[in-house]
């Protein structure tokens, strides 16, 4: 009973965080750029991580080096469209657009794991599917009227859409790899490669927010720490 809680209890805080991600950029985004909005989140996280996956890394004897070429992969396709498209996106669209893009996600995750991972999605699996995507319209339905596809905000929602698709090719392509690393190694290690890719766009695009950032807000603060977690 106390482990399913706990299982519900993450569940939970993991969408309350997703939901957040649209609200946090758009409370950034005055100050801090879109390469520095992931940027500085990421390199946080990055750092915190470290203490949880060093026993992780220490007790891993399945590491092959040739692995390095899929968290390459899952970096720049993955990860790289699902927060930097995704933050560029929302910053030219609205936060509710992107909310309700968002909701994508499962459809994008199951049609990518029949074609990455050969998953077969047999009658039941259709109408789970279904009864999901019924339940996630009628939560939604105000939202979903209010929506604005007007077309100052098409590229915004391309590029979000964008996003959603790298995080379901982040999702697909984690489960080829999950049996020879934890789910905290393989984000650690994604999450260096986004590092240092970004690295070189924020300085020779967004140096001056590097150099500003004593004079960031409490509220974009709070922005990149929520972001953060």
């Amino acid at each position: 009973m106390k482990k399913s809680l706990l299982s519900w209890g993450a569940l939970f805080a993991c969408n309350l965080m997703w939901s957040l991600q649209f609200t946090c950029i758009k409370l950034v985004q005055e100050q801090v750029g879109a390469f520095s909005t992931v940027f500085i989140p990421m390199l946080l996280a990055t750092v915190f991580m470290l203490p949880f996956v060093y026993k992780d890394i220490r007790k891993n004897n399945n590491r092959k080096l040739s692995d390095l070429k899929v968290f390459f992969m899952l970096a720049l396709l993955g990860q790289f469209p699902a927060q930097v498209l995704m933050t560029i996106g929302t910053q030219q669209s609205t936060a509710s657009n992107g909310s309700i893009i968002s909701l994508t996600l499962p459809v994008v995750s199951a049609l990518l794991a029949v074609v990455f991972l050969k998953e077969k999605m047999n009658n039941l699996r259709w109408v789970s599917f279904a009864i999901a995507i019924v339940g996630v319209v009628l939560c939604s339905s105000k939202d979903i009227v209010s929506m604005d596809f007007s077309t100052q905000y098409i590229i915004g929602n391309l590029l979000i859409f964008s996003g959603i698709l790298g995080s379901g090719f982040y999702n697909t392509i984690c489960k080829k790899i999950a049996a020879d690393y934890t789910e905290m190694e393989m984000l650690f290690y994604t999450y260096i490669f986004m590092v240092a890719m970004l690295f070189p766009l924020v300085w020779h695009y967004e140096g001056n927010v590097l150099k500003s950032i004593s004079s960031f807000t409490t509220n974009t603060w709070i922005g990149l720490a929520l972001l953060t977690v």
